[in-house]
């Protein structure tokens, strides 16, 4: 259910299987809402709590079905591909770098942003 923290061979396969599995199913028969590339809209949150679990649902517009995947986080950050949801505990008090993205079978966008710890 959950990507693992670092974009490695076996989420760029699954990316590979993502979007062959979109062309079979001609997008899964989603809705295409602007008929593009996904665009990530939502705002993650800039803070996080030591032991506090930080949570962030990443949304996006675009032709249906979209995939999310974590490129770059800190150790233990994990995200549902599915349904873009990210979470993590922070252990240690410091400023992470976060990248994710969303995808669909039209292309990708990417989210850059820190977390204050």
């Amino acid at each position: 259910m959950f990507g693992g923290s670092r974009m490695g061979r076996s989420t760029w396969i699954w990316v590979a299987a993502a979007i062959a599995w979109m062309v079979v199913a001609g997008c899964g028969g989603g809705v295409a809402s602007d008929g593009q590339a996904p665009e990530i809209t939502s705002t993650p949150p800039a803070t996080a709590t030591v032991g506090v679990p930080f949570v962030y649902t990443i949304t996006a517009t675009g032709i249906t079905p979209i995939g999310y995947g974590l490129v770059s986080g800190p150790e233990g950050m994990r995200i549902d591909r599915e349904t873009g949801l990210v979470d993590w505990t922070p252990t240690a008090i410091e400023t992470e770098s976060v990248t994710v993205m969303a995808m669909n079978i039209a292309g990708t966008d990417t989210q850059v942003f820190e977390v204050v710890v």
